[in-house]
C-alpha cells in the first residue's frame, strides 16, 4: 500500500479526532433547494446511450450534479423526496431524449471530447476511467456516428485497450483514495466513477486486481463488486490484505446526485434511553444482514414486502444493518429509512453492517486501527452505535483482536459472525474494553435453521438475566428469509422469551451480566505499550552512501508468540522503500534483519528521515530512524 502523509501521521500518533469525518468520498458542490435536476428515463435509452449519459452525468457533476437517471423501485421514493422534502426542481424536458440532454450539457465537456470504446469489453472500463480525468464522455462504437453528428470530437480510441494499459499509463492522474471494481456488463456507478476521478476496472481475482488494490492509499473504499464466481471472500480478502474495504454498489445509480445532498443531523427515532432490567426472561434480538450492500438499500429494500416494505414491520422489534458510508454517499436515503422506521409497538433499529465502513475481514486488515478511528466519526454521523463484524479466520474472537472496534467512543457493543458458519461460536459472549461482543447463536438462513428448530431450542435456554446464555442474537439472511420467517419464529416462543431491538439487547447485557470494569486494552500503536520491542541501530546511520553501505540492523523481540507478518521501511512521504514478508520469529522470539540502504529497485536511498513499520496481527508499530550521507 502507498502511505499518505495523513495515514503515516495517524500511525505515529495512534489517534484521530473522533468528531472529524475523514473524507473517503469526494466532496462535490452541494445541491440546495431551487437547484434543477434534469430527469431522464432509464427505459428510454439503449445500453450505449446509458453509458454515454452516465459518464456525462459524472463529468457535469464535477461542477454540480444536474442529471438524474430515473429507475423504478426505491429510486421513485428517493426522487420524490428530492422534490418534496429537499426542494429540488425536476425538469423532464429531456426525459426521453438522451441526445437532447447531451446537447444541453455538451459545453461541460473539455473540447466536446469523447472516448471511443466497445461495450462489454475492457475498453468500456478504460473509457469510464478516462472520462473523469479528461472531462469526456464514453461512446460505444455503435453510436459514434450520432456522437459526431452531435458535435463531439474524438479524444482517443481505446478499443482494444484494457485496464492494465490504462493503469500503467495514467494511474498518477486518478484519485488514489477510491477504486471502482465493475463488470463491463453493468452500468451502475458509471456516473460516480467520472465524478470521483476513480480508476474503474474488472479483471477477476487476478494478480492485476491485487496490484491495483496495493497501489491505492491505505484504508481506501472500493465501490462495486468483484468476481464472486468462486466466493466473495476471494476479492474481499485480497482487499483486506491491502487495506481496501468493499462497498457493495455495482448496481447503484445516481450517486453523483445523492452524494451532493445534505441533511440535518441523521437521527434514529427508536433509541432506548435507559436499559430495561430483564429478570426471569430470555432476551432475543433479530438482525437482518447484508446492509453493507448499498445497491440493495437504494433499489428494492424499501419497496419489497420481504423486507422494509413488509406489512409485518412494526409488529415486533427488528434489527437492520446499514453501511455508515451511506452518511456520505446517500444521506437523504438513510434519513428516509430512519424516518420510516417503525416506532411501535415493534420498533426498527439500525446497526453498522459488516465490518465497518465497508466489507472487510478484520484479522487481515493491516490498518484496522486507522479504519476504526475513522469509522467512529462515520458512526456518529449516521447515528449508529453497534457494529456487526464478519471474520474470515477463526481464532480472532478475542478482546484483543476486537480492541480497535470497542475502544471507539461511539460503540456500545458488537455482534460477531464467522464467515464460513455465521453461528460457529454459538452465542458466546466476550467483553472488550468493558463492552459486550456477542456472537450469533442461531442463523435464520436457507436450510441452516428453521423457525421451528430455533424456537424449540430457545425455549429451553436459561432465563437468568445475569447469565450470558440468557441472550440470543439471531442472524436473518435476506436472500433466503423474510420478515414472515421472523414472525413465525416469534410466534413459537414461550412467554418468557422477549424480543428486543439490538440496542436494548446490548444495554440489557451491560446492565445485567456481571463483567469487569472497562479498561483500555494495550494499543500496540502507542509508544511505550508495545508487545513487540523494536530497535533500529545505529541511529543515525550512514546507510545510503553511494560508495559502499553501512548496514542498518532492525531487531525485533516479542513478549509473546504473536508473530509479525511483515516489516517495511517507508520514507517521510510514506513511500515503501523496502519490505520483508516474515515467516516467524526464532524460538527466543527474536529476529534480526539487516538492510543495506538500497530500495527494492537496487538504488541507494537518499539521506533523510525513515520509519520502520512492523505489522503484527492487526497492529502496526513504528520506529523512526535517520540516514545520513558522508
Amino acid at each position: 500500500m502507498i502511505f499518505t502523509v495523513a495515514s503515516l501521521l495517524f500511525l505515529l500518533s495512534g489517534q484521530l479526532m473522533a468528531d472529524s469525518l475523514y473524507h473517503y468520498y469526494p466532496e462535490t458542490p452541494q445541491l440546495i433547494a431551487g437547484d434543477t435536476l434534469f430527469v431522464i428515463e432509464n427505459g428510454a435509452m439503449n445500453n450505449a446511450e446509458r453509458l454515454l449519459i452516465s459518464t456525462l452525468a459524472g463529468v457535469v457533476a464535477q461542477k454540480k450534479p444536474r442529471i438524474f437517471i430515473r429507475l423504478g423501485a426505491g429510486y421513485l421514493q428517493w426522487l420524490d423526496d428530492l422534490q418534496s422534502r429537499y426542494g429540488l426542481v425536476l425538469d423532464s424536458a429531456f426525459k426521453n431524449d438522451p441526445w437532447g440532454l447531451l446537447s444541453h450539457f455538451k459545453s461541460d465537456l473539455a473540447d466536446s471530447a469523447y472516448l471511443l470504446c466497445r461495450i462489454g469489453e475492457s475498453s468500456m472500463n478504460v473509457a469510464t476511467s478516462l472520462a473523469g480525468i479528461w472531462r469526456a464522455v464514453a461512446v460505444d462504437e455503435s453510436i459514434e456516428p450520432q456522437a459526431i453528428a452531435a458535435g463531439l470530437h474524438l479524444k482517443l480510441d481505446v478499443r482494444g485497450k484494457d485496464e492494465s494499459w490504462c493503469f500503467q499509463n495514467y494511474w498518477p492522474q486518478f484519485n488514489h483514495g477510491l477504486l471502482i471494481q465493475q463488470k463491463e456488463t453493468v452500468y451502475g456507478l458509471r456516473d460516480y466513477g467520472p465524478l470521483a476521478k476513480a480508476f474503474t476496472f474488472f479483471d477477476g481475482n487476478s494478480a492485476f486486481m491485487r496490484e491495483v488494490m496495493d497501489a491505492a492509499d491505505d484504508d481506501s473504499p472500493m465501490l462495486g463488486w468483484g468476481d464472486a464466481s468462486q466466493g466473495e471472500d476471494k476479492f474481499v480478502q485480497a482487499g483486506s490484505e491491502t487495506s481496501v474495504f468493499t462497498v457493495a454498489s455495482d448496481h447503484a445509480w445516481n450517486l453523483s446526485v445523492f452524494s451532493a445532498l445534505k441533511t440535518d443531523s441523521l437521527y434514529q427515532r427508536t433509541h432506548v434511553d435507559v436499559s430495561i432490567p430483564a429478570s426471569n426472561v430470555h432476551t432475543v434480538t433479530f438482525i437482518m444482514s447484508d446492509g453493507d450492500n448499498i445497491q440493495w438499500l437504494m433499489n428494492d429494500f424499501s419497496t419489497n414486502e420481504k423486507w422494509f416494505a413488509s406489512p409485518l414491520r412494526g409488529q415486533f422489534n427488528m434489527g437492520w444493518t446499514v453501511s455508515p458510508s451511506m452518511a456520505a454517499l446517500a444521506p437523504t436515503i438513510l434519513d428516509r429509512l430512519y424516518r420510516d422506521a417503525a416506532t411501535g409497538p415493534g420498533r426498527d433499529f439500525f446497526v453498522c453492517s459488516m465490518s465497518g465502513g465497508g466489507y472487510l475481514y478484520p484479522s487481515y486488515y493491516p490498518d484496522l486501527s486507522m479504519h476504526c478511528g475513522r469509522l467512529n466519526a462515520y458512526l456518529k454521523a449516521a447515528d449508529l452505535n453497534i457494529v456487526t463484524i464478519l471474520e474470515r479466520r477463526r481464532g480472532y474472537f478475542t478482546p484483543e483482536a476486537l480492541d480497535s472496534y470497542t475502544r471507539q467512543s461511539q460503540v456500545i457493543g458488537c455482534f460477531y459472525m464467522d464467515y464460513s458458519q455465521y453461528d460457529y461460536y454459538a452465542g458466546k459472549m466476550i467483553w472488550s474494553n468493558g463492552k459486550p461482543v456477542v456472537s450469533a447463536k442461531f442463523n435464520l438462513w436457507g436450510n441452516f435453521d428453521s423457525p421451528e428448530s430455533i424456537a424449540r431450542r430457545i425455549n429451553l435456554l436459561p432465563k437468568d438475566s445475569a447469565n450470558p446464555a440468557s441472550y440470543s442474537f439471531i442472524n436473518v439472511h435476506p436472500w433466503s428469509k423474510s420478515l414472515e420467517d421472523v414472525r413465525q419464529t416469534i410466534n413459537l416462543f414461550n412467554e418468557h422469551v422477549q424480543v428486543v431491538t439490538p440496542e436494548e439487547f446490548i444495554k440489557r447485557i451491560v446492565a445485567n451480566v456481571p463483567h469487569s470494569p472497562a479498561k483500555v486494552l494495550r494499543n500496540l500503536s502507542s509508544p511505550g505499550k508495545e508487545k513487540m520491542n523494536i530497535n533500529v541501530y545505529p541511529n543515525p546511520t550512514g546507510t545510503g552512501q553511494t560508495d559502499g553501505v553501512t548496514e542498518t540492523k532492525i531487531r525485533l523481540q516479542a513478549s509473546n508468540f504473536n508473530l509479525p507478518q511483515r516489516v517495511r521501511i517507508v520514507d517521510i512521504l510514506g513511500r515503501t522503500v523496502r519490505e520483508w514478508q516474515l515467516s516467524g520469529l526464532s524460538e527466543k522470539r527474536v529476529l534480526l534483519l539487516s538492510w543495506n540502504g538500497y530500495n527494492q529497485d537496487g538504488i541507494p536511498v537518499p539521506a533523510g528521515v525513515y520509519f520502520v513499520q512492523v505489522f503484527q496481527n492487526m497492529r502496526v508499530q513504528t520506529r523512526k530512524f535517520i540516514i545520513t550521507r558522508h
